[in-house]
């Protein structure tokens, strides 16, 4: 179901004073976060405008931690996580300390497999209870706040000092109170980022004393941790994503993994855009925490040589064709599933397969909540009969007093308000999945109609890249919550010299949309469902978004008859 987006007429009548032309008007006046006097500001965001290091609580002290260990020679070990927040966490730590010629311990990546999520007691023996001994100084990043025992158990096995720098939610039972600095946006007045958006304003901080630190060197990967982990693109996020990805950013990295991942995927170099991040760029970091080992991903990211970098950025391609294929079994399995006896799950969906991949469940969830609009887990069982699972939900149902609910069940459950994770015996999977939705009935708030928003009607004849442009410089980086990109519509249009390709696990319809003075060229990439040829010379409604870089071919978002 679409439905044009409300906008504010004083806003828009605002904006059209000011010279703004009747399109760019209106979007303008859909987005609340856009006033007419923050709006230079908003569009400008400018890499001198980002807040002072010191302003996100806990990244002074950090630093003079940091610092002290470094000017003495003593070691510093990194913790990340699997995902790509945690990979380039790690990156930017490793590549700090060894900018100032640190003596680096150690970075410990967790496996998705053999260690689970977060902080685990599995992950702390793996890395510190070996014959290398243990850090001076130990800087865990993505994880580690509300680890308080982990944290104590650290500290028992010598570790001097302890930095956290993560964004998830600091609970007040377990909150890790005993770390020598614990960096989170939670525990101040700041605005959500993500943990690698944390470890750059903790790097400006370290500039901020020593002055011997370049921060732009990492920019580009708190840009593409800040997409991959869908935070807004707001403020701070916003400078760090419109800036991270340009082309002076990137020339600016030190290593070459990042870009011989951009050229073996054929990505613009000197315009990768937010799309190309999110599709393409933190899937294959993603793919190798997924199916194999993140170390495979943080070693790219390190990489000084550009032939080993390149054959790492390959083999990261394949682990992401292998991710495809196992991922759409999955949806194939649970789609077939819910086609049959949708109509038990009444507040939430939840789905239990021992053939599933572990590293796909997160990204099956996913899909499942995009087609049914409910809170949905997708679990698989590992081989000591433990049900493993991912947890996704709708912005009606926020996760934290939901999982605080089921805690009765099993207390190995947890996540923020969007995504969560489950570890359970096999024999109490139903239990937890009837508490869940019990839970999720009792917390959803109310809402109207599911629909999906479009912002404008537009004749196919008045699509151009100058268009595309002004769209570009002034709304993008785009953000879901706030900023949404624009999506337009072209009424009954004619489709025409319509074809079909494939490649590996898609689908695209390329076609032209007739118009009276002129045509809009165009292309429909899709998963699922399966679409066709079958449209030509039809009167359809076509649902699209202009590109945000490179060749002008507008993306079609859904097409009805």
């Amino acid at each position: 179901m679409w439905k044009l987006r409300q906008h504010n007429t004083e806003k828009e009548k605002a904006y059209l004073e000011m010279g703004k032309g009747r399109l760019m008007a209106r979007l303008l006046s859909q987005r609340e976060c856009i006033t007419p006097d923050n709006l230079d500001e908003f569009t400008n965001a400018s890499y001198s405008s980002l807040s002072h290091p010191h302003s996100l609580k806990g990244t002074e002290e950090a630093a003079r931690i940091f610092c002290k260990t470094v000017s003495e020679g003593k070691s510093i070990g990194i913790v990340g996580d699997y995902d790509v927040d945690g990979i380039a966490s790690a990156t930017m730590l490793s590549e700090l300390c060894y900018s100032l010629s640190g003596n680096v311990f150690g970075v410990f990546l967790p496996s998705r497999f053999r260690h689970g999520y977060g902080l685990s007691s599995k992950a702390i023996e793996d890395f510190l209870t070996t014959p290398k001994g243990v850090p001076d100084l130990l800087i865990i990043a993505d994880c580690g706040a509300n680890n308080e025992p982990e944290i104590q158990a650290i500290r028992k096995l010598g570790v001097k000092n302890i930095i956290i720098i993560d964004h998830h939610i600091v609970s007040g039972k377990t909150a890790s109170k005993s770390a020598d600095a614990l960096i989170n946006w939670r525990l101040c007045d700041k605005e959500e980022m993500c943990a690698a958006g944390q470890v750059y304003q903790f790097i400006r901080a370290v500039r901020c004393l020593t002055g011997k630190v370049d921060p732009i060197e990492y920019l580009a990967y708190a840009a593409i941790a800040t997409i991959a982990d869908s935070v807004p693109v707001i403020g701070d996020n916003r400078i760090i994503v419109k800036n991270g990805l340009t082309e002076s950013t990137l020339s600016r990295v030190t290593s070459c993994g990042l870009g011989s991942l951009l050229e073996s995927n054929r990505i613009d170099y000197h315009n990768l855009t937010q799309k190309d991040v999110a599709f393409r760029v933190a899937p294959r970091l993603n793919a190798a925490g997924r199916m194999y080992e993140p170390d495979i991903a943080h070693g790219l990211l390190t990489e000084k040589n550009p032939d080993d970098a390149m054959k790492v950025a390959k083999l990261l391609e394949g682990y992401n064709d292998e991710r495809k294929k196992l991922q759409k079994q999955a949806e194939n399995d649970a789609f077939d599933t819910l086609s049959i006896d949708k109509k038990r799950y009444q507040h939430a969906i939840a789905l239990l397969n021992p053939d599933w991949h572990l590293g796909v469940l997160g990204i099956v969830a996913s899909k499942i909540v995009d087609a049914f609009g409910l809170p949905t887990i997708i679990g698989t069982v590992t081989k000591e009969g433990m049900v493993r699972a991912s947890i996704r939900s709708i912005p009606e149902v926020d996760l934290v007093p939901v999982l605080e609910d089921c805690k009765n069940v099993s207390e190995e459950c947890g996540g923020h308000s969007a995504a969560g994770g489950l570890t359970v015996p096999q024999e109490n999977f139903e239990e937890f999945a009837r508490a869940f939705s019990e839970a999720c009935g009792k917390h959803k708030a109310s809402a109207t109609q599911h629909a999906r928003l479009y912002d404008a009607a537009l004749k196919p004849e008045t699509i151009c890249v100058d268009t595309a442009v002004e769209l570009v410089n002034t709304l993008y980086p785009y953000c879901q919550q706030n900023n949404p990109e624009p999506i337009f519509l072209t009424p009954r249009g004619k489709l025409r010299q319509m074809s079909l390709a494939s490649g590996k696990g898609w689908d695209r319809l390329s076609f032209r949309i007739e118009g009276s003075n002129g045509n809009l060229s165009s292309q429909f990439v899709t998963f699922r469902p399966k679409v066709g040829t079958d449209y030509e010379g039809e009167l359809v409604d076509v649902y699209f978004s202009l590109p945000q870089g490179g060749n002008f071919q507008p993306t079609v978002e859904d097409i009805i008859t």
